[in-house]
Formats: C-alpha cells, sequence, structure tokens
C-alpha cells in the first residue's frame, strides 16, 4: 500500500506522508536512541511532579489543562531544541492543529505550524544533539532538501504532542472506569511495564492509520478493495480482535505477549514509541502515588470526546481527589 499524496507544500513533505526509498532516508534524518530517551526520564519526573504540585492542595482538576498536555509539549520541545522564545507561538499552532484535524480549519492550523517551524529554523540555532540539530545536519549534508526539513520538524512537533496528549488521557480515564485494576496497579507499580502496553491496547491514541492507496487489487474477507482505492487501516479495530487476543474487550492489566498495534507496524511505526512510553509511566506512576482517592468528577458518559476521524480521546478529563 502507498501513502496518500498530501500535496508538496512545506510541512507535506516528511516520512509520515512517504514511500520506500524516500521514508528510510527522511526516517533517518530524526535519530531519538533510547539512550536519550532513558537520559530525560530524571528530568521528565522532575517536570511531572511540578506540574503535580500546582493542583496538589485543590482537590480538583481539569487534567489536560493541567498536565496532560503540557507535559508531552515541554518534552518534545525540549528534545526538538525549540527556542523558548517561540514557544508560546508553537504550542498555539500546535493545540489548534490538534483540535481542528481535516478540512479548512486544519488546513489553516497546519499552515500556522509551518510558519513558526520556518521561524525557528530560519532565525535560531538548535542546540548540539537536538532533533533539529540533526535535521540541520542532514540538510547541509545534501540528505534532504529545505522542504523536507520543515516537514520533518513539524511532524515531529505535531505527532509528539497530540498522541501522547490521548494516549495519556485515555489511560487516565481507562484505570478510573475499571477500579479493580486501577486498586491491583496501586497495590502493585512494577507492573507499570505490562499496564502500559494493555492501556494502549485497550483504547489507544490512534484509531486509525494514515491513509494510503492500494497498490493492487486486494482480497479480504472475500471483498475486494480495488487498485486505486483510498484505504484506512483501523488499528483500534485490530487490537479489539478476538482472533489475537482473549476477552479483548476486557482490561487486563497483566496481559502477555500484548501483540496491539497502537503505534502502527512495519517501517511507519511509531518513531516516539519509547519516549511515550516512557512519559506514560512517569506521570500514571505519580499522578496514583501522589493523590489519593483519585475519580472522575463526572459520570464517564458525561465525558466529551474528539470527534475527530484519526485520533481519538477526551476533550477534557476532570477529577477529584483528597487534596495534599
Amino acid at each position: 500500500m502507498a501513502a496518500l499524496p498530501v500535496g508538496q507544500e512545506a510541512g507535506a513533505c516528511n516520512l509520515l506522508n512517504a514511500d520506500p526509498p524516500a521514508h528510510a532516508r527522511l526516517r533517518a534524518t530524526v535519530p531519538l536512541p533510547a539512550g536519550r530517551v532513558a537520559a530525560l526520564r530524571p528530568w521528565v519526573q522532575e517536570l511531572v511532579d511540578r506540574l503535580i504540585d500546582e493542583f496538589a492542595g485543590r482537590g480538583t482538576v481539569e487534567l489536560v489543562g493541567a498536565l496532560t498536555a503540557r507535559l508531552p509539549f515541554h518534552v518534545v520541545c525540549e528534545i526538538a531544541g525549540f527556542a523558548p522564545e517561540l514557544r508560546v507561538d508553537l504550542e498555539r499552532a500546535v493545540d489548534a492543529a490538534a483540535r481542528y484535524g481535516y478540512g479548512e480549519a486544519g488546513a489553516r492550523a497546519h499552515r500556522q505550524l509551518t510558519a513558526v517551524v520556518s521561524r525557528q529554523l530560519s532565525h535560531h540555532h538548535a542546540p548540539p544533539g537536538s532533533l533539529l540539530d540533526a535535521l540541520a545536519r542532514a540538510r547541509a549534508a545534501g540528505k534532504i532538501d529545505a522542504a523536507e526539513e520543515v516537514g520533518q520538524a513539524a511532524i515531529v512537533v505535531s505527532a509528539g504532542h497530540a498522541t501522547t496528549v490521548n494516549m495519556l488521557n485515555n489511560a487516565i480515564v481507562a484505570l478510573l472506569t475499571h477500579p479493580e485494576q486501577n486498586a491491583q496497579l496501586r497495590e502493585c507499580p512494577s507492573m507499570m511495564d505490562t499496564a502500559v502496553e494493555e492501556l494502549l491496547r485497550f483504547d489507544g491514541p490512534v484509531w486509525a492509520a494514515p491513509l494510503g492507496v492500494a497498490r493492487e487489487d486486494v482480497s479480504i474477507d472475500g471483498m475486494i478493495i480495488p487498485a486505486g482505492d483510498v484505504v484506512s487501516l483501523l488499528l483500534g479495530s485490530a487490537n479489539r480482535d478476538p482472533e489475537a487476543f482473549t476477552h479483548p474487550d476486557a482490561l487486563d492489566l497483566t496481559r502477555a505477549p500484548n501483540p496491539h498495534v497502537a503505534f502502527g507496524r512495519g517501517i511507519h511505526y511509531c518513531l516516539g514509541a519509547q519516549l511515550a512510553r516512557m512519559e506514560a509511566e512517569v506521570a500514571i506512576t505519580t499522578l496514583l502515588r501522589r493523590l489519593a482517592g483519585l475519580q472522575l468528577a463526572c459520570p464517564p458518559d458525561e465525558l466529551r470526546w474528539q470527534r475527530r476521524p484519526v485520533v481519538r480521546g477526551p476533550v477534557a478529563v476532570p477529577l477529584r481527589f483528597n487534596p495534599s
């Protein structure tokens, strides 16, 4: 299956929209080694604690605005190397791009994001070792062109933010609506590794893979997908496949093995998967440890969910807890 072209404007030239061999060339320009992720963990822990400090004494909080949207944004800015003076405009652009998705409003938001990224690349030196520094070096070496440099930077910040925000929100909602599983995790924090994988499977942040085009006629369960048809693979459906998972609609934090596809599969497997896992482990562990009596502040069926074709997550997550 080929990636669906979305135009050649700056910001569209990124690995998400590329087929081989261009995909491998573009992916190599944004390295995110495991050692870098591990080295960031103490900094992420300090950030999570600082954000929780701001509301721990209140007893109520809207989690998206207080933590789950702020944490990934700070992390992606740190890794990418965006200049501090651009981060207010960048945060607005990322938030708009995440909120509007497709359509004209989404296109305007992505143009705004591209403009902020272009200002960074044109007027600010990225810190050595940052992802933006790696992109600048790749362009200087002739491995990517100017449009691809902008596109790669834009996809790093937008994808690294929106997916992690919804991963955290969905995970917290799932835990708080499954009290037995939540209690088990509180009593045994060492099971966080398997818990994060199951939370990703149970209600992942991306329910559909990027659109693609069938290269040839394909037969699936007696139905023909003609060559040239646009195809969307439903990751959320695959993660509830009864042929792959026992009791697929049940949340089981001890589930192993857990061959979910929340981060995709193959050449488009999420570049920041290990980073997202680390953020989830730190944030969820710290919330459960620090906020006794944590629960939703509204009935689950009153949560409002985003109406977007790809990304899934609640608009807001109101919580209450015992103030500390």
